[in-house]
This record gives C-alpha cells, sequence and structure tokens, in this order.
C-alpha cells in the first residue's frame, strides 16, 4: 500500500535511487506565465519598499552544525533499506496483536448497516504505521489470530472522501495471521546491487553513507546562516501598502504548492482532496498559507533587488545562461528550456535566484553568528 514517489533532492545515493519522473504542474507553470512579466529589475521596488533594515556588519543566531554520528548512520541506513523495499524476515506467531506487528486482516467497513466503497477488502497490515484511519490499527493491539474484532469508528472531518467524512462506520475485521517482523538485514551483496562506485562493502557503504551525510549537515549549515541572515534584514525592513505585483505574486504562489499538486497529480487525486488528507486542513487554509509565503518570498527578492542595486550586484545575460547551461547539465538536462520546464522556474526568476546568491556571499563577509 506504500507508494514511493521521485526522491527529488535527496542526498544519498542518488545515482541509485533518482528515477525519472514526469512534472506536470511544472509545465502547467511555465505555459502561464509570461518569463518577461518575471523580471525584478523592470518592478519599481522603492513602491514596495517602505524602510530598508540594516543589512552590513549584522550578527545573526543560528543553529549549531548537526554532529554526524554513528547512531545518524545506523538510522539513515533503515531510512534507505526501507525506502528501497527491504524488508525483514517475517515469523507468525502465536500471541496477541503488540505495536509493530505485521497482520494479515479481511476486512468490511458499514456505514449505518450498509457496506460503503473502498471500505472492505484484504490486507497485510503493519500495526502503528497509520496507514488506516485513526483507531483502526490500535484497535487491533491484543487481539488474537481467529479473532472477528467489531471496530466502531468514525472518519476525520477533513477526510478526501466527502460521503465519509466525520461519519460513523463499522468494521468488521477478521485476523487472520499475526507476523512478528525483524529488522531488515544489509549485506555486502545487497550493497554491490546498488552499483554505488567504489562501494564493495557494508564498511564501504556506511562510509558512503556518512561523508554524504556529513556533506548535507554542512549544506544545511550554510543553507542556514543565508536564511538567518536575509530573515534578520525582512524583520528589519518595512513594507508599503501597496499590493504586490499580481503576475509576479501569482507565480510564487503556484511555485509554492507545485510539488503538492504533482504529488496529487501523480496519486490520481486533486489538490484540493490531496491537501485534506496530507495536511489536515481545508483547501482554503492551506492556499492562505501559500499566498502568504508566496508574498514573503516575493518581499525578500525585492529586498535583494533593492541591496543589489545599491551595493552594484548585476547578473548579466550570460553569466544567467553559463549558471542555467551547469545546472541543466548536473541534473541530467540536455538543454535549459527543458531544466526551467521541469523545475518549475522561470528563467528570470532563476536570475533573481543568482542575484541573491551574490547579495548574500557578500553580505556573510560582515556578519557574525552566535552559534545556539
Amino acid at each position: 500500500m506504500k507508494k514511493i514517489g521521485c526522491l527529488i533532492g535527496g542526498i544519498i545515493l542518488a545515482s541509485a535511487m533518482l528515477t525519472a519522473c514526469g512534472n506536470k504542474a511544472a509545465e502547467e507553470i511555465a505555459a502561464a506565465f509570461d518569463n518577461t512579466s518575471l523580471d525584478i529589475r523592470k518592478i519599481d521596488v522603492d513602491s514596495y519598499v517602505e524602510k530598508l533594515g540594516e543589512y552590513n556588519g549584522l550578527t545573526v543566531e543560528i543553529d549549531k552544525k548537526m554532529e554526524i554520528t554513528d547512531k545518524s548512520v545506523d538510522q539513515y541506513i533503515a531510512y534507505v533499506l526501507d525506502n528501497m523495499g527491504v524488508q525483514g524476515e517475517k515469523t507468525e506467531v502465536s500471541r496477541p496483536i503488540q505495536d509493530g506487528d505485521v497482520v494479515s486482516i479481511d476486512y468490511i467497513g458499514t456505514k449505518d448497516g450498509v457496506p460503503f466503497d473502498g471500505g472492505t477488502g484484504s490486507y497485510d497490515l503493519t500495526i502503528g504505521s497509520g496507514q488506516f484511519i485513526p483507531g483502526f490499527e490500535s484497535g487491533l493491539i491484543g487481539h488474537e489470530k481467529g479473532e472477528v474484532v467489531v471496530l466502531p469508528l468514525t472518519f476525520p472531518e477533513n477526510y478526501g472522501n466527502a460521503d465519509l467524512a466525520g461519519q460513523n462506520v463499522e468494521f468488521e475485521v477478521t485476523i487472520n495471521e499475526i507476523f512478528e517482523q525483524s529488522a531488515p538485514v544489509l549485506t555486502d551483496d545487497y550493497v554491490v546491487g546498488l552499483g554505488i562506485p567504489d562501494v564493495t562493502d557494508v564498511a564501504s557503504f556506511r562510509e558512503y553513507i556518512k561523508n554524504n551525510l556529513e556533506a548535507d549537515a554542512e549544506n544545511r549549515y550554510v543553507t542556514g546562516k543565508r536564511e538567518a541572515l536575509l530573515n534578520a534584514i525582512y524583520e528589519a525592513s518595512n513594507f508599503t501598502e501597496m499590493d504586490m505585483p499580481e503576475n509576479l505574486l501569482n507565480y510564487y504562489i503556484e511555485r509554492t504548492v507545485a510539488e503538492d499538486k504533482n504529488t496529487a497529480q501523480s496519486y490520481g487525486t486533486s489538490l484540493e482532496e490531496y491537501v485534506q488528507v496530507m495536511y489536515d486542513k481545508s483547501y482554503d487554509e492551506y492556499m492562505e498559507e501559500a499566498k502568504a509565503a508566496a508574498a514573503v518570498q516575493l518581499k525578500n527578492v525585492m529586498l535583494c533587488q533593492k541591496i543589489a542595486m545599491l551595493e552594484g550586484v548585476t547578473v548579466s545575460d550570460d553569466e544567467l545562461d553559463k549558471e542555467l547551461m551547469a545546472n541543466a547539465t548536473q541534473y541530467g538536462y540536455k538543454t535549459i528550456n527543458e531544466f526551467l520546464m521541469d523545475k518549475a522556474v522561470s528563467k528570470e526568476d532563476f536570475r533573481n535566484y543568482l542575484i541573491e546568491i551574490k547579495v548574500v556571499d557578500k553580505l556573510l563577509e560582515s556578519a557574525t553568528f552566535v552559534e545556539k
């Protein structure tokens, strides 16, 4: 029942684990927005930035860099094995069901005594996985093989199926088998099968994992510095009451929801239903948060453009194309347009990104960071 999508941006086992996946949401964004209208240089940012906060010589608090321990490596390896479908052995037991057991069940769901669509089936369920509605899995704990358990339950108010949302139902569950599942075993043969260069056994695989986790920790630490610095400038700045440029704001809203939209499409459902199930909130609540996040993102773009003008920071067309081609090549794309299309990024927005990089790099030279 578990469905694992593309592990976009994963730092570990990228060459072995990543698979190509279409990005329909990105294509829709590319088709909907005129690239030239997204050029922040054509916006009078002074009309929106009422006061630019101090940006040179700032002192900013940041989180300490994560320490990578043997436990960290063990936890990540367990995560990799699980997501690669490597399962431990299942041993049938004769005791009552416990949390973590795998139970083979038949179930019939009824509402007002009538079976409802999708409520009847057979399944090997891991207790505690959260795959069924609240109360289903916990309601089986303590019961034994051969029992028929009746579970009176209530579907969540925000359940994706409006006919069942908030409704009282009853599940009749027959427990056929109970299994205790041992932890997956990492072997040299499995490691070799991953096809990672210079990784030939478990020891070298662990070293590979550790090196990548340490690189990721360093990347997160540096990213944390940059984000903390930008946030400090944002908090010290004021903006006018003018409405944000509509096309730019809509673009950032669409980019904010693009990943969820694409995931929903891959499941064959709507974004509305997806967010209700995944985030336990209404579509309207979700979109309000997306709009707020997009507005902050756009304001940060304006702040960086304002600082860039004051500090003489620019990104030429030649520099933009060179960086775009480098990124396209890094991610396996043959052309810049393919890269922009699949990543849901406008060319001018990528220029904004490069300006932000240059601006923040310049500000990092005079900033002081205090670890907490």
